[in-house]
């Protein structure tokens, strides 16, 4: 059981091994009951689900969707969709909730659970206080046969999240560059949605790993490490640039003209100099503490606060509501807008990028080198057992 991972960025396990369908189970009945005390009494109780690519993802689904039904929560089936996407159809319909059937950058024996308000936000630390106290307490409330939920799918989440973006972004001039675009989606949750969006974008689109029917062909994080083959892949066919995206997509990592892996630092970068300069903003702006220096420098050159929080990106979206931030992410590749989104989201990270080098009209090469190079490690270190109680 030690690797399950529980915090408020949600569950994450192996699955059959540290994540089981009792506690995958327990943990659905634990939100539902959440969704079901803290719903007004006059709003529809309605949920929606959304899964990435793992081959387990159907699976809990399923048993997720079956355990909501049975507190009396409707459910909206998005079915395999993008991380982001689900938040926006949360906000965008005004649901209770939502659930994600997710284990982001893990590999692929993993999955879990993400939790999502109706703001459209992951949930704060004291929602998820709150649903993991129903869990642990196991107070779970459940409905009689007479007023079980419902499940509906809904197959329109996808085009109404890119049409969104499209609607916030000037792309008339990213149609006429006709860029050539490489992709990677990992064959994750990605796969189809960033297709569609790159060629309504006017792109010319070549994209590798991107059957979400099969396992995924690389290690999942979107780390230059593991984008070898992207790089080469955009050299190989003279695109302009090249998106590595992590299995739920809402993480990008950006290859240059040159087949280089620049670093998954300078997503949020390139997107918050344009930004700015784009729509002449003076909005601060919100990063976590593992986000490169590179940000303080853009808000020091166009004299605007930036503003650190704790790693988790709902601190991230909390602090940009607080302080009214137009844009803001992590040096993870993860891009927020909150008009468009409330969280981190690929489809945004991308068209910005694109919409830089239009407006801009340089190579991305040329446009990095405008940004101070810092460097910055980031690696794992295996602790083994730790008592918590000592730190």
């Amino acid at each position: 059981m030690n690797d399950l991972k529980i915090s408020i960025s949600g569950v994450r396990g192996i699955v059959g091994e540290s994540l089981t369908s009792g506690i995958i189970l327990d943990l659905a009945t634990a939100f539902g009951t959440y969704i079901l005390t803290n719903t007004p009494s006059q709003k529809e109780k309605k949920v929606a689900i959304g899964m990435d690519s793992r081959l387990s993802g159907d699976v809990i689904s399923q048993l997720i969707i079956a355990t909501l039904r049975a507190c009396g929560i409707h459910v909206l089936d998005l079915g395999l969709i993008p991380t982001p996407t689900v938040l926006f159809t949360v906000r965008e319909l005004g649901l209770a909730g939502g659930l994600i059937v997710t284990a982001s950058h893990n590999p692929k024996e993993w999955n879990g659970l993400k939790f999502v308000s109706p703001r459209g936000t992951f949930l704060r630390q004291d929602e998820w206080d709150e649903v993991y106290h129903i869990y642990t307490t196991k107070k779970f409330k459940y409905e009689s046969y007479k007023h079980l939920g419902q499940v509906q799918p809904y197959h329109e989440a996808a085009n109404e999240h890119i049409q969104k973006v499209l609607s916030f972004i000037q792309i008339e001039k990213i149609k006429e560059k006709r860029f050539k675009v490489a992709y990677d989606p990992c064959n994750g949750a990605g796969s189809h949605i960033t297709r569609l969006l790159l060629e309504q974008l006017g792109c010319e689109v070549y994209g590798i790993h991107t059957d979400s029917n099969k396992e995924f062909e690389r290690s999942p994080e979107p780390i230059p490490s593991n984008i070898k083959k992207l790089e080469k892949y955009v050299v190989e066919n003279g695109c302009d640039i090249g998106f590595a995206i992590d299995p739920d997509a809402d993480r990008v990592a950006i290859v240059s003209e040159k087949g280089q892996a620049i670093g998954e630092e300078y997503t949020l970068a390139i997107a918050v100099e344009h930004y700015l300069k784009a729509f002449n903003a003076h909005t601060s702006l919100a990063v976590n503490i593992s986000t490169s220096r590179m940000i303080d420098d853009i808000a020091g050159n166009h004299g605007v606060k930036l503003h650190r929080t704790a790693v988790g990106e709902i601190n991230v979206v909390q602090a940009m509501f607080d302080e009214n931030c137009e844009i803001g992410g992590e040096g993870n590749g993860g891009v927020i807008i909150p008009e468009i989104n409330s969280g981190r989201d690929s489809l945004v990270a991308m068209t910005m990028a694109l919409s830089a080098l239009a407006t801009e009209d340089i190579s991305l090469s040329v446009m990095i080198q405008g940004f101070k190079d810092y460097h910055f490690v980031k690696d794992k270190v295996e602790t083994g057992k730790l008592n918590t109680k000592r730190i």
